[in-house]
C-alpha cells in the first residue's frame, strides 16, 4: 500500500511539473479527457514536457504493479487447480505450497508482462524503421507504453471481479487452455481495452515515428497477426 501511494504521489508531482505554460494548469479530468477523447494532444502535452522520458517508466511501473494485484487476485484458482492435480496422483498437498505458487505466480507473472510488453515494442519499432520511421526507441517508448494504459485499466477491473465475484472468474477470462482458437480469437476481437489501445499504438506510431495512419495501421495489424498466430500455435501443441 505505501509502495502505491509512493508511485501516485510521484505520479502527481510530474503532473504539476514541467515547461508546458498552459499544461501546468490541466488537471486530472482535463488529461484523462485528452486521453480519451483527444489522444493527439495527450501525446503532444506529454512529450513537450522535458522529463517527459519519467512518466513512461512511471506508467511502465503502473502496469506491471496492477498486473501483480491480477495475478495475486487469481491465486486461489491456481492453487485450487494444482492442489486437484496432487489430489488426482494421490501426493499430499501441504499449505505451505499456497507461499510457494505465490511466489511463482508473481515471478512468472513479472516475466510475462515484461517479455510481452518489450517484444511488442521492439517489433513495433523496427519495423517502423523498416516502412521509414523516423523514431528513437527511447522517443517511441515514451508514446508506446502511453498506449498500453488500458492494459492496466483492464487489469483493475478483472482485478476488482476476482475480489467481489470470485477469483474463478477472472481466471477463466485469461485461461487459454480450455478455450478453442475461434473462442481466443472471439474474446479478443469483442475486448474494448483491446481495440482503445490498439488505436493508441497507431496514434503513437504516427507521433513518435511520423509515419502515416495508413502504414501505421498496417504495422499494428501485422503484430496482432503475429501475436494470434503464436496463441494458436500454443493451443494447439
Amino acid at each position: 500500500m505505501l509502495l502505491f501511494i509512493n508511485y501516485v504521489n510521484k505520479f502527481k508531482n510530474f503532473i504539476k511539473g514541467g515547461n508546458m505554460g498552459k499544461a501546468k494548469e490541466l488537471n486530472y479530468i482535463n488529461l484523462a479527457y485528452f486521453y480519451i477523447f483527444s489522444p493527439n494532444n495527450f501525446f503532444h502535452i506529454v512529450n513537450s514536457r522535458k522529463d517527459s522520458h519519467k512518466i513512461a517508466w512511471l506508467v511502465f511501473a503502473f502496469i506491471l504493479l496492477i498486473s501483480l494485484c491480477f495475478f495475486i487476485s487469481i491465486s486461489p484458482t491456481i492453487t485450487n487447480i494444482v492442489a486437484s492435480v496432487f489430489q488426482e496422483y494421490d501426493l499430499k498437498f501441504s499449505e505451505k505450497f499456497n507461499i510457494l505458487i505465490l511466489v511463482i505466480l508473481l515471478l512468472l507473472g513479472t516475466v510475462q508482462i515484461v517479455a510481452t510488453i518489450f517484444t511488442s515494442f521492439y517489433i513495433l519499432h523496427i519495423t517502423s524503421i523498416l516502412f521509414g520511421g523516423k523514431s528513437t526507441a527511447r522517443q517511441f517508448f515514451q508514446n508506446y507504453i502511453l498506449a498500453m494504459i488500458p492494459l492496466g485499466i483492464k487489469f483493475i477491473i478483472l482485478t476488482l471481479f476476482a475480489v467481489t465475484i470470485g477469483s474463478d472468474f477472472s481466471f477463466s477470462y485469461i485461461d487459454s487452455l480450455n478455450k478453442s482458437s475461434f473462442s481466443l480469437l472471439t474474446n479478443l476481437l469483442i475486448d474494448p481495452f483491446f481495440w482503445w489501445s490498439s488505436i493508441l499504438g497507431c496514434i503513437a506510431l504516427k507521433e513518435s515515428h511520423k509515419l502515416s495512419y495508413m502504414k501505421s495501421i498496417m504495422i499494428i495489424s501485422l503484430l496482432f497477426l503475429l501475436g494470434l498466430s503464436t496463441v494458436m500455435l500454443f493451443n494447439l501443441i
